[in-house]
């Protein structure tokens, strides 16, 4: 099925309306984010890329908040903002706890919102922006 924003679900009262969030470019860590696991990691990895970045995050922070994960366009206090951006299926208390942790520890505000792009209805989105204030290195 092929979602296009607004789509109108069938539901038992009636007709609702399901928004589909603001594309995904899949896979994308952005480096104003790379940067502030790094300095964070307790071991440091021995590479600095995307992929041990990740890896190392997942190991200090958990993973049961992270999938289909990459970044989108947001506006933050009037300015374009890249953030990163996750879409697991559902989440457990204790994955939610990981995801607030993460978020504190590197400095990050989010939110939970139903407008996912990766089975629009069945995941939700958490939208990772830099916390007001701290800014936002290069994308």
């Amino acid at each position: 099925m092929r979602f296009e924003n607004p789509t109108l679900i069938d539901h038992k009262q009636g007709p609702c309306e399901a928004v589909v969030g603001s594309p995904v470019r899949s896979g994308h860590l952005p480096n104003w984010l790379r940067l502030r696991i790094l300095k964070v990691l307790d071991p440091k990895p021995s590479a600095t890329n995307k992929w041990a970045v990740m890896l190392a995050m997942q190991r200090q922070f958990g993973s049961g908040w992270l999938d289909h994960y990459g970044s989108t366009r947001v506006t933050q206090q009037g300015q374009d903002v890249v953030a990163f951006v996750s879409e697991p299926y559902a989440m457990q208390s204790a994955a939610m706890k990981q995801a607030i942790e993460f978020a504190d520890a590197v400095g990050c505000e989010f939110c939970v919102t139903a407008t996912s792009v990766w089975c629009p209805t069945r995941t939700l989105r958490l939208l990772f922006v830099p916390a007001t204030g701290s800014g936002a290195d290069a994308a």
